[in-house]
């Protein structure tokens, strides 16, 4: 089987893309902690035989934190205390569910299915990206897609998270992986 992680949905706009790219013999999982955004994706996408829809942020373990964003149909928000430090403007908080990718990813990767993934997830994916390398996770995903968000943070954060990034990018370019940046 082939799959799509679509991480950070917002209201569907880069499933639109991938759909149009990798057509519909993907089965499309489609994460997004924002209410509000995962009412749009329902109405829109709810009766497609190949997504499946996910009410919640996309981590490195099942738990519940703190959604801060900026309005109802924020693009931005998070659950990681630093993003957009450069930027404030995520002022309404709410608690969202996690759901922990690490075992999404172990639990479809069984019998040689395919793997895509779009990493979205607003300061998240370097959490993610450093426990899927720790955990050999990567080596199980044909391609990534990811936007990096340090180019949000104030100069002490950024100079923290771009460390982070750059050691990601090397071992994803050591390793000859498939990555593309999402924008």
């Amino acid at each position: 089987m082939k799959y799509f992680l679509d991480c950070g949905s917002n209201l569907g706009q880069g499933y639109e893309h991938f759909r149009k790219k990798y057509g519909d013999e993907y089965n499309y999982m489609l994460f997004e902690p924002n209410k509000d955004c995962y009412d749009e994706l329902v109405k829109k996408y709810g009766a497609f035989p190949n997504v499946r829809l996910y009410n919640d942020a996309v981590y490195i373990e099942d738990c519940i934190k703190t959604f801060r964003c900026s309005d109802k149909f924020s693009v931005g928000g998070s659950i990681i205390d630093s993003h957009n430090s450069g930027v404030p403007h995520n002022t309404q908080e709410t608690m969202v569910s996690c759901v922990n990718i690490l075992k999404i990813i172990e639990c479809i990767s069984v019998d040689d299915n395919e793997i895509i993934i779009k990493f979205d997830i607003e300061s998240s994916e370097y959490d993610v990206l450093e426990k899927m390398i720790e955990s050999d996770l990567m080596f199980k995903v044909k391609k990534i897609y990811c936007e990096f968000h340090s180019k949000y943070m104030n100069d002490n954060d950024k100079r923290v998270f771009e460390l982070r990034e750059n050691k990601i990018l090397s071992f994803i370019k050591d390793n000859n992986m498939c990555f593309e940046e999402w924008r």
